[in-house]
C-alpha cells in the first residue's frame, strides 16, 4: 500500500488528538479529584457509584427519622421527668395536709401550692417540640389540654390516641410519642387528682386525703414512672439505630470514594508521562509534516 502525505498527516493529527484527549482527562481528574467524570470513563464503576449513592440517600433518610424521633422522645422524657417531680412534691404536700394537727392557715397555703402545681402540670402536658404538641396524638398542631374554670375545676383533652411512627430501617417503624390520654388520663387522671387534692386541702377533708388522694397520687406517679422507663428504652434503641446508620453511611461514603475518586499520585504520574509523550509526538509530527516539495528541490 502506498503511503501518501495525506495519510501521514491524518495519522499524526489523530495521534495528537488522542494524546491531547488523554491529557485533558488527566487534567480534569487532577482538578476535580474524581476518576469518573462521565459514564463512559467507567460504565461499571458508574453503575456501582449510582447504587452506592442510592443506598447512602436511604441511610440518610432513616438517620433523619431517627434524629427526629430522638428529639421527640427527649422532649417527652424531660416533660415526664418534671411531671414525676411535680407529683412527688404534691404527694409530700398531701401527707403534710393529712395531719389533723395542721393549722387551717397552713393547710390553705398547701392548697395554694397544689393549685400552682396543677397549672404547671397543664403546661407540661402542653409541651411542644418543633412547633408540635408532643402529647396530642395526631392532633399535633392543636393545644391538647385546656383548663376549665378559674381556679381550674377540670382539664379537657382535645387530642386523640394516635401513635406517631418513624421508619428507622426498611420495614421497621417505632412509635415516638405518648398520647396525652395515656400519659395523664385514664384511671389515674393527673389533673383530677391534683384538683381534688387542692380542694380537699382547702376544705380540710383530711380523711379523704388519707384514704383517696395519697393512694391516687401514688398510682399517678407509678403511671408516669412507667412511661419514663418506656421512653428511656425507646431512646436507647434509637441511639443504637443512630450509631449503626452513621457507621453504615460512613462506610458507603468510603466505598463511593474508592469507586469514584482519583488516585492523585497515580494520575499525576500518568499526566507527566502523557505530557512527555504528547510533546514528543508534536516534535515528531512537526518533522514529518514540515518538509515540502521546495525542500527537496534545493
Amino acid at each position: 500500500m502506498r503511503v501518501t502525505n495525506n495519510m501521514v498527516v491524518n495519522n499524526v493529527l489523530y495521534n495528537l488528538s488522542q494524546g491531547a484527549s488523554r491529557l485533558a482527562r488527566y487534567q480534569n481528574q487532577l482538578s476535580s479529584g474524581r476518576r469518573i467524570l462521565v459514564p463512559s470513563d467507567d460504565p461499571v464503576g458508574t453503575v456501582n457509584a449510582m447504587y452506592i449513592r442510592s443506598q447512602r440517600l436511604e441511610k440518610e433518610r432513616y438517620l433523619k427519622n431517627v434524629e427526629d424521633g430522638l428529639g421527640w422522645l427527649e422532649a417527652t422524657e424531660r416533660a415526664l421527668h418534671e411531671m414525676s417531680d411535680l407529683l412527688t412534691r404534691a404527694r409530700e404536700l398531701a401527707v403534710q395536709g393529712a395531719s389533723e394537727t395542721l393549722p387551717e392557715s397552713s393547710r390553705a397555703a398547701l392548697a395554694a401550692e397544689v393549685g400552682q402545681l396543677l397549672e404547671h402540670a397543664i403546661e407540661l402536658a402542653n409541651t411542644s417540640y418543633g412547633g408540635k404538641y408532643i402529647f396530642a396524638g395526631f392532633e399535633t398542631l392543636q393545644l391538647p389540654f385546656a383548663a376549665v374554670g378559674e381556679p381550674v375545676t377540670s382539664v379537657t383533652y382535645r387530642g386523640d390516641d394516635g401513635g406517631i411512627e418513624r421508619e428507622i430501617a426498611p420495614g421497621v417503624t417505632m412509635e415516638v410519642n405518648f398520647p396525652g390520654s395515656r400519659a395523664f388520663g385514664g384511671l389515674y387522671d393527673v389533673f383530677t387528682i391534683l384538683a381534688g387534692l387542692r380542694d380537699d386541702l382547702a376544705s380540710g377533708d383530711t380523711d379523704r386525703i388519707r384514704t383517696e388522694r395519697i393512694g391516687a397520687m401514688d398510682g399517678a406517679l407509678d403511671q408516669i414512672l412507667g412511661l419514663r422507663a418506656e421512653a428511656g428504652a425507646r431512646l436507647n434503641r434509637l441511639e443504637l439505630a443512630k450509631n449503626r446508620l452513621e457507621d453504615e453511611s460512613l462506610s458507603l461514603t468510603r466505598f463511593l470514594s474508592e469507586e469514584e475518586d482519583a488516585d492523585l499520585a497515580r494520575v499525576l504520574v500518568q499526566f507527566s508521562a502523557g505530557e512527555a509523550a504528547y510533546r514528543a509526538a508534536l516534535t515528531a509530527g512537526a518533522r514529518i509534516i514540515q518538509p515540502t516539495l521546495v525542500d527537496f528541490i534545493r
